[in-house]
């Protein structure tokens, strides 16, 4: 049981380091560790066990990791917010040169 913590683990590490750097695969591959982390935690209860040394080591680098891709999608994140509110400025400022088109009249006093 002790191996396969370590594998899960190394799992887990390995999706990270061959990570594309893509904000796209980086949901894909949050999901994919949930899965891994929810068997290790199981495993971590059956076991109750502390972590040996090569164990940590690899849940340090995991966090390491996971911290990177976070940044990512957290950038991304604020990136579309940003396009988001510019989509809605852009409409405004349609919406308002419509209702002043509508307002205007021309009167043709016969002049």
């Amino acid at each position: 049981m002790q191996q396969m913590r370590i594998q899960l683990l190394k799992n887990m590490l390995t999706r990270f380091v061959t990570w594309d750097g893509k904000s796209e695969t980086a949901v894909k591959l949050v999901t994919e560790n949930q899965a891994d982390i929810e068997d290790l935690q199981s495993l971590d209860l059956q076991l109750n066990t502390s972590y040996t040394k090569q164990e940590q080591e690899l849940a340090e680098q995991i966090m390491e990791k996971q911290q990177n891709i976070w940044s990512v999608i957290k950038t991304e994140q604020q990136h579309v917010l940003h396009q988001m509110q510019q989509m809605k400025q852009k409409d405004k400022v349609i919406h308002h040169y419509y209702q002043n088109v509508k307002r205007s009249v021309f009167v043709d006093k016969g002049l």
